[in-house]
């Protein structure tokens, strides 16, 4: 029990890229068209059929994306989607413990095995973001986009409480200083509903005591201080609370209440994500009024994440399995699939204010506010990511369970210490585990 949760809170870990670079001759296929149009194509493979399950990436854009590459290259794609994935030659799916065996039982191509062979694949991508195997750490799937958190700041109320925002520079002892002016200024310096689902606050005060490499561990590297920097973070979280920065609501008011202080300009900081931008965008009366930055960071030598680092979700992607792979009549086939759904211009259909690995980011529409020119900058500058690790803790049954008890840590009814208790043995970790991972 103890090595699959090792396994599978590793999942989520952005970890150092191990992009391989190889002399070998790249076969002349037509790897992707830039502007979509057909390109001449030197000692072309004959045409194939390959079989594709989407998962969860399918719907107009997909389909509109596989249709163009079907008549570009003249390669067929048998829809798969709702079979057996064991079926398919590439499929759409994020990495999980399902992906790690598959890994370990040989039944996937690394992203480094098919650059031996193919140098460009996934060239228009930042290794850092591609999600990382629990088996071995190397990267298998090419990601689409994803969804992210930022701190959305409410300009009105930070400038008139003289306060200038500060961009990457800006730690986290700032952010508290600014946000006692703002308390004392008559606002409340953050809009938050403690009771929603996924509590980001709750998951950048973990993030800002450790780093996007070892934040999901919990307990597993007891040796490490992994304890002590829960502690820290749910004192921190404690701290916003005790200090008055949380709305005096926080822990009964709605995600619509709180949003509602922030849109009227009653409260100057809201952590939220890509619904949280559309809601803004759909319900304020100027989008001018608002921007989103990185939520700081702590200084030097108490955290180690760095301010562009935050909470995103590029886990998905897509997979070659080894047995297309090592079909002569597939593997190109395949190879040129994937770059075509993976292009700057197919992954920027999915919109270009979510996450992306994209190095140039995702390609910019004409129309966009101020606010979702704000959303494109963000994403852009992320350095590194990791998933909320909220949903996945092994504490309760259901969302509301861990609710119930992060609001009573929050509001100091559980001490950090007893939290960080409490969630190693409901996690399956106990003293005796503790101690047998301090021997070792």
């Amino acid at each position: 029990m103890k090595k699959l949760l090792m396994l599978f809170l590793a999942a989520v870990l952005v970890l150092p890229a191990f992009a391989a670079c190889s002399d070998e001759k790249e076969p002349a296929v037509n790897i992707r068209p830039e502007d979509g149009t057909e390109t001449e194509k030197e000692d072309a493979a004959p045409a194939v059929s390959i079989t594709v399950d989407a998962g969860s990436i399918g719907g107009d854009v997909y389909d509109g994306a596989a249709e163009a590459f079907m008549e570009n290259t003249g390669i067929n794609i048998i829809d798969n989607s709702g079979g057996n994935r064991e079926d398919a030659d590439i499929f759409f799916s994020a990495n999980g413990f399902d992906i790690a065996w598959m890994t370990e039982n040989g039944e996937l191509v690394s992203v480094d095995e098919i650059r031996g062979v193919y140098p460009n694949y996934a060239g228009n991508m930042r290794n850092e973001l591609m999600s990382k195997s629990l088996y071995d750490g190397l990267a298998y799937s090419i990601p689409v986009s994803g969804d992210w958190a930022g701190l959305f700041v409410n300009k009105n109320v930070v400038q008139e409480c003289g306060i200038t925002m500060k961009g990457k520079n800006y730690t986290w002892s700032e952010f508290l200083a600014d946000c006692e002016t703002i308390k004392k200024n008559g606002f409340v310096p953050i809009a938050c509903a403690l009771s929603e689902p996924v509590n980001l606050w709750f998951e950048y005060c973990l993030l800002n005591n450790g780093s996007v490499y070892d934040r999901l561990y919990l307990l597993e590297y007891y040796e490490d201080d992994t304890w002590d920097k829960w502690t820290e973070g749910f004192k921190d979280l404690n701290n916003l609370y005790k200090k008055g920065y949380f709305s005096p609501e926080a822990a009964t008011a709605s995600g619509e209440d709180e949003m509602r202080l922030f849109l009227d300009s009653e409260a100057a900081f809201m952590l939220g994500n890509n619904a949280t931008l559309e809601n803004i965008v759909g319900n304020a009366d100027n989008t001018d009024d608002f921007i989103i930055v990185f939520v700081p960071a702590k200084e030097d030598g108490i955290g180690e994440r760095e301010t562009s680092e935050f909470i995103g979700d590029l886990s998905s992607g897509y997979y070659i399995t080894r047995s297309a792979w090592d079909d002569p009549e597939k593997q190109a086939a395949c190879v040129e699939f994937v770059t075509w759904m993976t292009s700057d211009e197919v992954v920027s259909g999915f919109g270009a204010t979510r996450l992306t690995a994209l190095k140039n980011g995702a390609v910019e529409p004409d129309g966009l506010t101020a606010l979702e020119k704000s959303a494109v900058k963000y994403v852009s500058g992320a350095s590194g990511t990791a998933t909320a690790v909220q949903d996945r803790l092994m504490l309760m049954d259901d969302s509301s369970g861990f609710m119930d008890f992060l609001i009573k840590v929050v509001t100091g009814e559980i001490t950090a210490a007893e939290a960080v208790g409490i969630l190693s043995a409901e996690n399956g970790l106990d003293e005796e585990d503790l101690e047998e991972d301090t021997e070792e």
